[in-house]
């Protein structure tokens, strides 16, 4: 049986070869759509 420790790692490690397979340019572009979508959306109020 897999412990969770090793199921964690095994998932960890799975996701982010997912990430690493995107090309850099459209992730880069996805968080700068995110952060902007972000600051129009998330109101910060002084205080």
């Amino acid at each position: 049986m897999t412990s969770p420790k090793d199921l964690k790692k095994n998932f960890r490690n799975q996701a982010l070869g997912r990430r690493d397979a995107l090309d850099p340019f459209w992730r880069v572009e996805a968080a700068l759509e995110m952060a902007e979508t972000a600051r129009d959306r998330i109101t910060v109020e002084p205080g």
